[in-house]
């Protein structure tokens, strides 16, 4: 691998980060091909920089990814405000449904994995939206045949 791939590109990222001291990268450029090469054989690695502080653990939250957002608890809750306006369309029964069984199923799967999903909130607000949605689609329905 080449020494500046190898060396300066990790070093310039934790500049970037905000984590490395002016001196301690003018004092590590120093460093040659043949002291890396011969650090890579040995195993050990180039730690001639100091972090800053906290900037270590700004370094790991960079790292360590968060969860995202599951997509299926954002499309459930799409599904919650169209069984809303859908009801009016006599359409919002099967938005409903749909709403309904996705954020059962969204809010399953965060909660046996929620180190790699969240969307939480969203599935329980599209859940309420569906569950409005379906009472609101059966008063249309209602207030309908009242009329005739």
């Amino acid at each position: 691998m080449n020494f500046r791939k190898q060396f300066f590109l990790p070093m310039l990222t934790l500049a970037f980060l905000g984590g490395l001291n002016y001196s301690s990268i003018a004092a590590s450029s120093h460093h040659t091909e043949q002291a890396s090469q011969q650090q890579a054989a040995d195993g050990s690695e180039l730690s001639s920089f100091t972090l800053k502080k906290g900037a270590k653990k700004r370094l790991i939250n960079k790292i360590v990814e968060e969860p995202k957002t599951d997509p299926q608890a954002i499309l459930s809750f799409i599904f919650g405000v169209c069984s809303i306006f859908g009801a009016l369309l006599f359409v919002g029964a099967i938005f409903s449904l749909f709403g309904i069984l996705l954020s059962l199923k969204t809010l399953s799967n965060i909660r046996k994995e929620p180190n790699k999903r969240k969307g939480k909130g969203w599935a329980m607000a599209a859940l309420v939206l569906s569950i409005i949605g379906l009472f609101f689609q059966v008063a249309v329905i209602f207030f309908i045949a009242g009329l005739f």
